[in-house]
Formats: structure tokens, C-alpha cells, sequence
């Protein structure tokens, strides 16, 4: 078994992943310092940069570039592991305060 570098966060948050003109649903089921795991009906292939969009409320949404890594098939889902490409403020408040709810 693997050890990961960063403590995964488990998470179930809806999710939109853009890549060019292409728009997918998608959810993020864990996520950590330097990266995400999240699942969709169709995945992208390794090395795709994609811009993942995070739902914070009605009216604020966090954007964070990544780069899909891992590929894996569940049934008819797709899950995809990204490394973050660039880590804001406000993802590591995204972490602390709706991941871990300090």
C-alpha cells in the first residue's frame, strides 16, 4: 500500500469541471494539500489540465487549476486523481473550514 504524502479529507461536494469547451459534472469525494479525487460519468485523459470549480455559496465559487494523474473505473463512474497546479488562500480555507469544519 501506498503511503500519501498528504492526509486525504473525505468530502461528497458537487462539482464542474471545465476543460476547453467541454463541461462535466462531477463530484469530489476527498481532497488534501496538493490534490483531489473526484468522480464523473467520463474522466480525462492523464496530463489534461482542467479547471475544477468549487461551489462555496450562492453567490461564490472557488476555481482551481489541476492536472489529472490518476485514472480509475468504478462501475459506471470514472474517477480521476488531480494534482492542484496552483493552492490559494482561498482553497486552504476551503479545506480547513468546509473539509474538516474548524
Amino acid at each position: 500500500m501506498q503511503i500519501r504524502a498528504n492526509k486525504r479529507i473525505h468530502v461528497h461536494q458537487e462539482v464542474v469541471i471545465f476543460h476547453g469547451d467541454a463541461i462535466s459534472a462531477a463530484t469530489l469525494n476527498n481532497c488534501s494539500e496538493k490534490g483531489m479525487y473526484v468522480e464523473s460519468r467520463g474522466a480525462f485523459p492523464l496530463d489534461t489540465i482542467l479547471k475544477i470549480i468549487i461551489p462555496l455559496d450562492k453567490d461564490e465559487l472557488l476555481e482551481v487549476p489541476a492536472k489529472v494523474v490518476r485514472l480509475t473505473k468504478i462501475g459506471e463512474y470514472e474517477g480521476m486523481g488531480v494534482a492542484l497546479l496552483a493552492v490559494s488562500l482561498k482553497y486552504n480555507d476551503f479545506l480547513i473550514n468546509r473539509c474538516l469544519g474548524y
